[in-house]
């Protein structure tokens, strides 16, 4: 762990990133990763919470005025993979980590 923590922060660090930003930014994306192992593998699991037959059933036992957001997404929070999902996750967090503190110079926050 303690080795792959050094990888880690070296990365972020030859890429220009200051320790102040550095650190928080590998321990997000470890919570971001193991919060997402965790959701991925839990009995609650993506599945439901995602509308699969499942949370299609549990739609299905509210009244139709409810969660009008989530039904007029015809079934769209179904579609993505768990890895579509992540992978998607994973790009958002590096861009806006380029942008927010590496484009247009560090801004620490």
């Amino acid at each position: 762990a303690l080795r792959g923590t050094d990888g880690a922060l070296q990365y972020l660090l030859a890429a220009g990133y200051p320790v102040t930003v550095a650190v928080p930014a590998y321990l997000a994306l470890i919570d971001y990763v193991l919060g997402t192992v965790f959701f991925d593998t839990s009995t609650a699991g993506r599945a439901v919470a995602a509308g699969s037959d499942g949370g299609v059933e549990l739609l299905g036992l509210l009244a139709p005025e409810e969660l009008a957001d989530l039904r007029a997404t015809g079934g769209a929070v179904a579609a993505p993979t768990a890895d579509a999902v992540f992978a998607f996750g994973l790009a958002t967090f590096l861009d806006g980590l380029q942008a927010r503190f590496l484009s247009g110079g560090t801004r620490e926050r």
